[in-house]
């Protein structure tokens, strides 16, 4: 019993993991694309 609740534990770690990662992903791809139109305004 005890065994299953860790399992479901770290399975909800890593799904956690995952999203943060997806999360920081697009969060650096928006950065991106900012950085690119301020630098085409500005050139």
């Amino acid at each position: 019993m005890q065994k299953n609740s860790i399992i479901k534990k770290c399975r909800f770690l890593q799904n956690s993991h995952f999203t943060i990662n997806v999360f920081n992903i697009l969060l650096f791809a928006k950065n991106i694309i900012n950085n690119k139109k301020t630098s085409y305004l500005f050139n």
